[in-house]
């Protein structure tokens, strides 16, 4: 047997097989991978693995990527050894093909917007994206139009172009327009007229070179223009043929391809120029194409698909015309016109009616299977159609960009070429065009333009060939290359008047002359020009049918196969009428659906021949040959089953009547009788051995379901299945067999799976599989569903005893899911109603397409981000949280509203309504209008609509509140906690009572929740979701947390979830990365991904929030709360409402009113936040008043004005790179920068004075509140001053040195009045400072500990060293505290706020050294916790005063009240005298940073500072004064984010020019010191090293290092430039000397160079350096020096470096005479290479290299001073610049002018 089997494949044998147990397969059936033979055995031995096949007796690779006709994958297929792989171009995701799960992945899916639908009908073009109900919407713009012929777009360019004429018949058409107009995918805008008298009846677009192009219906034309209209440029004439019908571009190809329905029906391919063109399928070669009216082009794969509406086939082929093959035949595509492609599928519509309606027909592009078809809502004929989507028009580099055609630049395979419009020529260059003025003429016949014919007639070269005779003689059509041969002979030189004479076989002759094929005529079809081909003369008399046709309404022959078949195949279906009566004879049956007659014998085989298996349908169960019916007659099983000591059927008759068989041997079994072999025996061994040893291989049935105790036997199968998959509803075996027999009716089961259990009802209602989408009712065998008010009920039936779909409530209406991205948007994505369905599967998903919401208001300038958002729907309002602002925003941290536009396009009127509140989750309720919100104070909060009453509603047990849910209607509020040991996820009614927990981790070693971060409430079920992003999974259960159970675990599937809704049968979930994800809402199958896109299709920022919109989520219902139930708010709560008040505020026993009661309150400060709290009554939360967004605060830099209700504070960004000191009102708003300096250390308010103190390292400043004026009033060398104090009814600061310990001095910085009043260690860090006046204490902090201080001490005592009064554990770091009332000591620690009774403490202190303790056996005061919710560390509290805090009896007097100082007036004390209340204040006036004091006055300023001082910091440009003691900067921006290399000064024109940059191109830039403002100037250079200002004639030199040049240059505009000197070696600065005219250098080997100003005098060496035996060569940046000149002396000065064995670097300021060229060593610094170098009124002012520290060496004294000690100031410059009595360029300018005048 296996002998003749494998002869019977080897010769192609081409009948039946037989299996092993005789029965019978087809040759094709044999290992084809399906088992055919009952036995199985058509697919074992000879088979080779999948993926190959049998060659000469080998298995050898089956390539699947080059199998003719085949197309496995949707666009680019790699063939692998037994395998293949696919792949997909960018913008699309390779998967399964939808409904196909265990299908590989071939599937290209599309990315971003689902496609849309276009269509032309008449004169309008209609859209919808629904593809599967089309329901056609009319788009406006087009009614000028008449009849649209065709129409395409450019998806980028937003534009759509169509050609219409004044009437609907293509050929008869007179007046036919190209059109183009915007679209906005919902109308067309601005449409315009761009091209008229044109013959279109088709339209492809190049959208890469954005070029249109057209075919002509009756002259045989290709054309291409622009996009405008312009330069139209016919490409093919008439040697395409005529009856053009369709045209498609490839732009990445560089190709265009045409379809021709004329006498030699074709499909044509040239290059995008039009040049080489040829054919690639043409009847007249032999090739089946009759009628190709559609066609389309498949840019990812390079294919090209089209339709033939004769022979009703459709076809594909690759660019070369290879791999044609055939797709699908004998379906509608008869009256096929227009043909569009979009993933796997083809589309195309009809030109006629079929079926009473037009419809649209769709396939698979791969195979042509999957076919249905959809009737359109329309009235009129379909002309045009597209699919519209943007990756259908893949992007690709344009070769046309930059080239120099005149006229057109048209693309082509390998580039581009030029083409000239019609009526010009491209001449020989190729580029340009030359106009044709008739160069071809009798007299004049240019070879190189022209031809001539036969009769000495001059034509266009062009015509040639051409498809249309131009010469009289014909003569321009002969001799043609192949491929163009003229199609009909000149009617001129006719000899009869036959119309067939003139055209060839096959063809007919239309009256016009005009050869078309045959078939043609008579077919319904207008083909000739002039409609002769359809005359009723021609068509009554030739249209006789044979007997074996039958004529279609007169006009068509149709063979008798097609009558009554099913398929309209007539145009006007006449085929199908009358076909009541059977038309299949008595030996065939007639399918139900399709009518089509099958053989009688195919009736109930067990196999499907009808289309619709209708053969099958009511068929009794008949059993094969090979199987025994069971008694009963409902199942079959093997025949080998009989008798075999095993029950197969359910009701054992198998078993009957069974003879005795004789016993097999010990060690053996008897097999299964098959075939009449009764009596076998085999060893036990032979039994399920994987190997066939009985007859018909019965040793090895059932094998499988011995290996597991809970497996049975399929009957008549070898399949096992388990004991719970009988009767359950779905076919297992693969025979169906377990579902046959002894299954209870649906409705019913047996609740143990006991077939001697009686079937009862099952209640349906209680399954967790979402029986019923809402409301279930169980009934007897069966149970209804129904729907909440706003949605409709979609399928509540049950059939066959199997679920056919879940029992779905449907929302009417569109739902719109909504995100928030990053940074200020939201996006929004339509889903149409009907399609929430579509998400269970990849089909018709929109799959991106999410589009903005426009926003307007004061959030649209806020550049805000939101956290999270609600809706208030049938309100029209949306609510958000902001989160964090941007450095340039001036708006903080709030909740904001705006007003909702329709279908979610737009949001009108932002606006804030509680500010500086830093909400997480928010929630609406809709119903009684009021907002819920988690704060990250760690609490849960309400506010009304309006923002005016804010109320804390759960404030304790809580550490990190993640998302919170409401349902107004039960009044409920539900929540979770993500925090670490506080995870839970609770409830309580909507005034925050009746609190608890649902679910917590109790359990640490198995937590049941650990980070709920998203929560949901499915409203209609009551029941309650939520997500786990620590335990992974979604979970569900009851609002009182029973009946929980988990949908689903899927780690693969939930990433890090942040964001849930529910929504219809659907959970959607938004993950950290931003995607939106969705499953079933009852078992958590059908997952999908939404991929987060823009319509554009490029993928959107990061954000987090998600909502569904649609009205049901949102249900209406009465209002628990009215405006006149309560004074301030109304909560509702169930079965009612409760009265609250807003934080701060009580709620008075009438239960209706409110008082305010935050008398006493502090502020704390954190990095973060300032925050406002109660203390007395403590109040829930801490009230945020501001929040620095990319600024932090550090250590005691801030200070309360309670006078004023000002908060100062003092701000650093993350990088340093701005500090200022700002203040704000108590509620947050006005924010506004005070002063633009640095503060390291304290503010303090003098409240007395009005001004303000603050320190810094070493130097403590003060200004007026506003800033207006400040100053530096102290410097103290080597002191860290961390902390300040104010006390202006004494007239003193205190300050607190790190490291030193408690100062004093006079308010006004007297240095004289500064003492040390507590002395401290190396390592102490005191600060805190405050006072209680009332007992004269000071109290401060040290580390962990506080210490007070009496203050009545006499100056001349000894500085204490006070023991401290609270010690707190070591691990405690005390950094601020304050007086509270008059009994308490308040501070801040870690993330506390603690408080003790000091004046309690300090009795005790005092009874102390009488061994007396406090009665708790403390020997300090107890410690009270006042808060512990505080997240960040705190540094700073100020508590307001209970009592008023200004100063008793005299020391109220304000000395400054009465003053007569010009700027700033301060409090001074007499030093030396206790303090006392007999102590007189007096006062001081100051002055404003860097100026002094008038001479001999002790109240006004000076008008100007006389000397200053310029420098480049780290980075910038600072100025600073030297009329006074301190180096503050007083000028300049004090920020810059460069280095400046150098600089110099124009002293007259107060400005500074500088220079910076990077390797190789530095820039030139001049400041304007007075207001900030920087120009920069067209120069660089390759190294800026060195420059000088020369102030007499306004120019400025330059130092090129790199390329060793000096330049000058105008500093009046245009800023003319000029070298002047050339070739230097490595020069480093420069120095002019104007009175001389001469200017200097020096070079790096520290020779100093001259010449004229110039450069026109030879070059003078000024100094000539010659090495010692000791020096060593330095490197260039150890070369800095730099020069300046003492022009009083005429001596030139500069700092050199030397490095000297054994010594190292010496520093050096050296100089010499101009005059007598003498050179002398100034200054000479061991160990400190110097960087720059100035000089003001005699004295040398210079800096070191290495930490930038300033000196001073006096020019008398002749000692050197070191002024600063930071490492900020490297070179220096001064306004030492002596004016000269006249300017010698202005009287050459005046010699000039007389000159000419």
């Amino acid at each position: 047997m296996i002998v003749f089997i494998l002869l019977l494949v080897r010769a192609g044998y081409p009948y039946n097989l037989y299996c092993d147990n005789s029965d019978q397969v087809t040759h094709d059936q044999w290992c084809d991978g399906s088992y055919d033979c009952a036995d199985r055995s058509d697919e074992k031995s000879l088979c080779c693995v999948a993926g190959k096949h049998r060659v000469d007796g080998e298995c050898e690779d089956i390539d699947e990527c080059s199998r003719a006709g085949s197309l496995v994958c949707s666009q680019h297929c790699h063939n692998t050894d037994g395998s293949f792989g696919c792949s997909c171009d960018p913008g699309f995701s390779l998967n399964q093909k939808p409904h196909i799960p265990d299908e590989r992945e071939t599937y290209c899916k599309a990315l971003g917007d689902d496609p849309v639908f276009l269509t032309s009908i008449d004169n309008k073009i209609m859209r919808t994206s629904d593809l599967q109900s089309f329901d056609l919407v009319s788009m406006v713009g087009v009614e000028d139009s008449h009849h649209i012929y065709d129409f395409d777009y450019d998806y980028q360019s937003n534009l759509l172009f169509w050609c219409s004429g004044d009437t609907q018949d293509l050929q008869s058409a007179m007046h036919k327009n190209l059109w183009k107009a915007s679209y906005d995918n919902s109308q067309l805008i601005e449409a315009a007229k761009i091209a008229d008298g044109i013959d279109c009846v088709s339209i492809a677009v190049d959208w890469i070179n954005k070029k249109v192009y057209w075919v002509t219906a009756n002259s045989g034309q290709l054309v291409a223009s622009n996009y405008d209209g312009t330069n139209q440029a016919t490409l093919l004439w008439r040697n395409v043929g005529w009856n053009l019908r369709a045209v498609a571009v490839s732009p990445k190809s560089g190709y265009i391809f045409w379809s021709n329905c004329g006498a030699d029906p074709h499909i044509g391919r040239a290059n995008m120029d039009g040049s080489h063109p040829t054919f690639l399928i043409k009847e007249s070669e032999g090739d089946q194409i009759m009628e190709p009216t559609a066609m389309t082009v498949d840019q990812n794969t390079n294919h090209l698909y089209w339709i033939d509406a004769h022979y009703r086939t459709l076809h594909i082929m690759d660019f070369n015309g290879n791999d044609f093959s055939l797709q699908r035949s004998n379906i509608h595509m008869i009256s096929a016109w227009r043909m569009s492609l979009f993933e796997d599928s083809v589309y195309w519509v009809d030109s006629v009616m079929s079926e009473g309606a037009y419809r649209m027909h769709h396939a698979s592009k791969l195979t042509g299977d999957d076919y249905y078809d959809t009737s359109l809502e329309i009235e009129a004929q379909i002309s045009g159609f597209r699919m519209y989507h943007q990756l259908l028009q893949p992007a690709h580099s344009n070769a046309c960009t930059g080239n120099k055609c005149q006229h057109l630049c048209l693309l082509t395979p390998t580039g581009y070429a030029c083409q000239c419009n019609n009526g010009y020529l491209l001449i020989d260059d190729e580029r340009s065009c030359r106009k044709l003025d008739s160069p071809c003429t009798a007299n004049s016949c240019d070879p190189r333009y022209c031809i001539m014919c036969g009769t000495g007639d001059c034509i266009l070269s062009k015509l040639k060939c051409d498809g249309d005779i131009d010469c009289y003689d014909g003569t321009d059509e002969q001799n043609c290359p192949y491929g163009f041969q003229e199609i009909f002979t000149p009617m001129s030189l006719a000899t009869t008047t036959d119309h067939h004479s003139n055209c060839m076989a096959r063809e007919f002759q239309c009256l016009s002359g005009r050869c078309i094929s045959e078939k043609m005529k008579c077919d319904g079809t207008v083909d000739c020009d002039d409609s002769s081909d359809e005359d009723p003369r021609f068509c009554v008399v030739n249209n006789q049918c044979n007997r074996e046709d039958f004529l279609c309404d007169g006009t068509k022959c149709l063979s008798l196969e097609k009558r009554c078949d099913g398929t309209r195949d007539c145009l006007d279906g006449t085929d199908e009428l009358n076909c009541d009566g059977p038309q299949c004879s008595d030996s065939q049956f007639t399918c139900s659906q399709s009518r089509q007659c099958i053989d009688g014998s195919r009736r109930c085989d067990r196999n499907n021949d009808c289309p619709d298996g209708s053969d099958e349908f009511s068929c009794p169960l008949v059993c094969r040959e090979t199987e025994f019916s069971c008694d009963n007659e409902q199942h079959c099983v093997l025949l080998s089953s009989k008798c075999d000591g095993a029950a197969d059927c359910r009701d054992g008759s198998d078993e009957r009547d069974c003879a005795k068989t004789p016993l097999c041997p010990e060690g053996q079994r008897k097999c299964s009788p098959t075939h009449g072999d009764d009596d076998v025996c085999r060893p036990e061994s032979d039994f399920c051995n994987n190997v066939d040893d009985c007859p018909g291989g019965t040793d090895e049935i059932g094998c499988d379901c011995q290996k597991e105790p809970d497996m049975i036997p399929c009957p008549g199968s070898r399949d096992c299945i388990r004991k719970d998959q009988w009767c359950d509803r779905t076919p297992d075996c693969d025979n169906s067999a377990d579902e046959r027999e002894g299954c209870c009716p649906h409705g019913f089961h047996r609740p143990n799976q006991n077939l001697l259990e009686e079937c009862v009802d099952e209640n349906e209602c209680d399954r967790q599989d979402g029986v019923c989408s809402q409301h279930c009712a169980n009934t007897e065998g069966g149970f209804t569903c129904s729907c909440d008010e706003g949605y409709d009920l979609v399928d509540t039936t049950k059939q066959n005893g199997v679920f056919s779909s879940l029992s779905y409530c449907r929302a009417r209406g569109d739902m719109n899911i909504v995100i928030t991205v990053r940074a200020d948007s939201l996006y929004h994505l339509n889903v149409p109603s009907g399609s929430g369905e579509a998400f269970d599967s990849d089909t018709a998903r929109s799959s991106g397409n999410f589009k903005s919401v426009t926003m307007s208001g004061e959030y649209e300038k806020s550049k805000l981000l939101m956290a999270d958002f609600d809706f208030d729907i049938r309100n029209k309002k949306l609510f958000w949280c902001s989160t964090k602002h941007y450095a340039d925003s001036t708006y903080e941290r709030a909740i904001w509203v705006a007003d909702l536009g329709d279908n979610l396009e737009t949001l009108k009127n932002s606006k804030m309504i509680v500010n500086n509140i830093n909400c997480d989750s928010m929630a609406v309720d809709w119903i009684n209008k009021l907002v819920y919100f988690t704060s990250d104070t760690n609490s849960i909060e309400v506010v009304d609509y309006e923002g005016q009453n804010r109320r804390a509603l759960i404030w304790t047990g809580l550490s990190a509140p993640r998302a919170i849910e409401l349902d107004p209607e039960a009044g409920l509020l539900f929540y979770t906690d993500w925090g670490q040991t506080t995870a839970h996820l609770g409830r309580s009614n909507m005034d925050g009572a009746d609190r608890r927990s649902l679910i917590n981790n109790t359990s640490t070693n198995d937590p049941q929740i650990k980070w709920p971060n998203a929560l949901t409430i499915d409203h209609p079920n009551k029941n309650l979701y939520w997500m786990d992003a620590g335990v992974k999974s979604i979970e569900c259960m009851r609002y009182d947390g029973s009946a929980r159970y988990t949908i689903s675990n899927k780690d693969s599937a939930l990433g890090f979830p942040w964001r849930m809704r529910v929504f219809q049968d659907r959970v959607y979930w938004r993950e950290r990365d931003g995607e939106v994800k969705s499953a079933n809402k009852f078992t958590g199958n059908q997952f999908v991904t939404e991929r987060v896109v823009s319509a554009l299709g490029e993928k959107l920022a990061v954000g987090m929030g998600l909502r569904i919109y649609h009205p049901v989520i949102q249900p209406e219902s009465t209002p628990r709360c009215r405006p006149d139930l309560c004074q301030k708010l109304c909560l509702p709560i169930p079965n009612g409402y409760q009265c609250a008040c807003p934080t701060g505020h009580s709620l008075l026993p009438d239960n209706f009113n409110c008082a305010y009661k935050m008398e006493n309150f502090a502020f704390v400060a954190t990095k973060e936040m300032i925050v406002k709290t109660a203390l007395e009554p403590l109040e829930p939360v801490l009230q945020p008043i501001m929040f620095k967004e990319n600024k932090y605060m550090e250590g005691t830099f801030w200070s309360v004005d309670f006078h004023e209700n000002w908060v100062y504070y003092n701000t650093i960004s993350e990088n340093i790179s701005q500090i200022s000191i700002r203040r704000m009102l108590f509620d947050g708003s006005d924010s506004k920068v005070v002063v633009n300096e640095k503060s390291d250390g304290g503010l303090s308010i003098d409240w007395l004075n009005e001004k303000i103190y603050w320190s810094s390292f070493e130097t403590v400043s003060v200004g007026e509140l506003d800033g207006s004026v400040h100053t530096t009033l102290l410097q103290k060398e080597g002191f860290d001053f961390r902390d300040i104090l104010v006390d202006p009814c004494n007239g003193y600061i205190y300050l607190a040195a790190l490291g030193r310990g408690i100062y004093r001095c006079s308010m006004d910085g007297d240095i004289s009045s500064f003492v040390e009043i507590v002395r401290l260690g190396e390592d102490s860090m005191p600060s805190g400072l405050t006072l209680d006046r009332d007992i004269g204490a000071l109290f401060f902090a040290n580390m962990n500990s506080i210490y007070k201080l009496k203050l009545k001490l006499k100056l001349r005592d000894s500085p204490p060293v006070p023991e401290p009064i609270i010690n707190r554990p070591e691990r405690v770091n005390i950094n601020s505290l304050d007086v509270w009332g008059r009994d308490w000591i308040i501070w801040t620690e870690n993330y506390n706020i603690s408080a003790t009774d000091y004046k309690y403490e300090k009795r005790d202190r005092l009874v102390a050294r009488e061994k007396i303790v406090h009665k708790n056996g403390d020997e300090e005061p107890p410690v009270q916790i006042i808060r512990e919710d505080i997240k960040k560390d705190t540094f700073g509290i100020k508590v307001s005063p209970k009592r008023d805090s200004g100063c008793s009896n005299h020391l109220a007097a304000n000395p400054c009240s009465e003053n007569q100082c010009s700027h700033m007036c301060l409090q001074s004390q007499v030093e030396g005298l206790e303090m006392h209340p007999d102590n007189q204040k007096k006062y001081r006036c100051v002055c404003p940073t860097g100026y002094a004091l008038k001479e001999n006055s002790t109240t006004q300023c000076a008008d100007e500072i006389a000397q200053y001082l310029v420098y480049n910091p780290d980075s910038g440009i600072q100025t600073v004064s030297l009329d006074t003691n301190f180096l503050t900067p007083i000028k300049g921006p004090p920020n810059m984010s460069f280095k400046v290399t150098t600089f110099d000064i124009d002293a007259k024109n107060n400005l500074v020019y500088y220079c910076y940059g990077y390797p190789n191109k530095y820039e030139v830039r001049g400041l304007f010191d007075e207001t900030g403002n920087v120009t920069s100037l067209p120069i660089y250079t390759s190294r800026c090293s060195g420059m000088s200002v020369e102030w007499v004639t306004n120019k400025l030199y330059i130092v090129d290092t790199t390329g060793g040049l000096i330049l000058v240059v105008n500093l009046d505009k245009p800023y003319l430039t000029k070298s002047i000197v050339h070739a230097l070696n490595n020069p480093l600065d420069i120095v002019v000397h104007p009175r001389k005219g001469k200017i200097y250098w020096i070079l790096e080997s520290h020779s100093i160079m001259s010449t004229n100003m110039d450069g026109t005098d030879l070059i003078e060496t000024i100094v000539s350096v010659n090495k010692g035996p000791e020096d060593q060569t330095l490197t260039l940046d150890d070369s800095t020096t730099q020069m300046f000149i003492d022009f009083t002396t005429d001596h030139l000065y500069w700092t050199e470096n030397v490095h000297k064995r054994g010594t190292g670097f010496i520093g050096l300021i050296k100089r010499v005479d101009l005059n007598t060229k003498q050179v002398e060593t100034v200054l000479e610094m061991l160990q400190e290479p110097l960087a720059g170098a100035t000089m003001i009124n005699n004295n040398i002012y210079f800096t070191d290299l290495a930490e930038g520290r300033l000196y001073r060496k006096d020019g008398a004294a002749n000692g050197t001073f070191l002024l600063t000690t930071s490492s900020e100031s490297f070179l220096l410059s001064s306004q030492s610049q002596p004016q000269l009595l006249e300017n010698p360029c202005e009287r050459i300018m005046e010699a000039v002018l007389i000159s000419v005048s």
